[in-house]
């Protein structure tokens, strides 16, 4: 859910806030990833975070819950356009720190993952 910084009722169906699914599988594999590191150096030592905001506004479109239309995205002002683009970079955030692996107290996630024969 992504409350937004006022009622928009242009539409004739007031809503002051914005709820969107979780990206699914067919979704990612359809508009792929919202940002990618590319190189900047010849080297390839470094590196600059492209974000890809034609794909954060293609899975707001796509994962929007109903009653809400694309028609209520059109309507936000930039406060809010921003905070839905939060919301949709929020999901990826979260699943992808979901999916890290599991360190020691010393910080060594081999060792973590190990286990004995002894």
């Amino acid at each position: 859910v992504v409350p937004l910084s006022r009622t928009y009722g242009e539409t004739g169906r007031p809503f002051d806030r914005l709820t969107f699914r979780s990206p699914r599988w067919q979704d990612f594999l359809d508009l792929g990833d919202i940002e990618e590191w590319q190189p900047v150096s010849a080297e390839g030592n470094r590196a600059m975070l492209v974000r890809h905001h034609d794909v954060v506004a293609s899975y707001a479109e796509r994962c929007l819950k109903e009653p809400h239309t694309v028609a209520d995205l059109a309507l936000l002002d930039l406060p809010d356009v921003l905070a839905v683009h939060e919301g949709i970079r929020d999901f990826f955030g979260k699943a992808r720190a979901s999916r890290e692996p599991p360190t020691s107290s010393s910080g060594d996630s081999e060792k973590a993952s190990t286990t004995s024969d002894a």
